[in-house]
């Protein structure tokens, strides 16, 4: 398979892809609180078919730098394909697993479990890339992976909350019932709650899963970030010359 350099293109994309999931999950967020559930799972819903284009997109890019990469045995390509590439792998599953979850309605914790894995994954492989100076800046690729990696261990207590409110039902008007949403109480969180006002679906997040979801945001706005700085900066020189 012939060698083609896209490093600056995938460092664009991801950036990109950061950025539209904080979008989606700063609208989502408003969405539930301003109509309930039905409105927050349409929201996630309509951002289903883009996510899985995306996520198929950088699993191609995946495969084809863990293929490719090495431009022959022996030289520091066989080291960064693996450093780089194997993260992007897991992310594009990620992004393709959301995708279908949503699209089919079905449970997206056991997805939420597997980005937690990979989350941790990728921190350790940045701390390691950083320890070996395997680029140019390893400061900023550390806080790369971390920030993708905080990212992908909190979508975990996301996808519990995307659970209850897919399993929960608006109840009716003027009812003044309360029922519980967010992480199960089991969990390491406390839950939040949902509390149907008479007359109106006005709901109140737990403190926990409000923090949960801001720091969940929080690193996927220092990923988009980052990735942006690094890919622009990389691209100058990758035309100039394959790394």
């Amino acid at each position: 398979m012939a060698f083609v350099d896209d490093l600056g293109l995938q460092l664009i994309l991801i950036g990109l892809i950061a950025l539209v999931i904080f979008y989606v999950g700063a609208r989502t967020y408003i969405r539930y609180r301003t109509g309930g559930n039905d409105k927050a799972m349409s929201e996630l819903k309509s951002s289903a078919p883009l996510i899985g284009i995306l996520g198929f997109v950088v699993l191609i890019f995946g495969v084809f730098g863990e293929l490719a990469w090495p431009l022959f045995a022996g030289t520091a390509g066989v080291r960064y394909n693996i450093l780089f590439y194997d993260p992007t792998m897991m992310f594009g599953i990620v992004l393709l697993a959301y995708a279908f979850t949503i699209a089919f309605n079905l449970k997206t914790q056991y997805l939420g479990l597997f980005a937690l894995g990979a989350g941790a994954v990728t921190m350790y492989y940045g701390y390691h890339g950083y320890l070996l100076g395997m680029t140019r800046e390893p400061i900023a690729l550390l806080g790369l992976y971390i920030a993708f990696g905080g990212a992908g261990i909190f979508t975990y207590p996301m996808t519990l909350v995307i659970d209850r409110i897919s399993a929960s039902r608006v109840l009716p008007s003027g009812s003044g019932a309360r029922k519980e949403v967010g992480i199960p109480a089991g969990t390491v969180l406390v839950a939040a709650h949902a509390q149907k006002v008479v007359g109106e679906a006005k709901y109140r997040l737990g403190i926990s899963t409000n923090l949960t979801f801001v720091l969940f945001l929080l690193f996927l706005v220092a990923a988009a970030v980052i990735a942006f700085m690094i890919g622009l900066e990389a691209i100058p020189s990758h035309l100039a010359s394959a790394p």
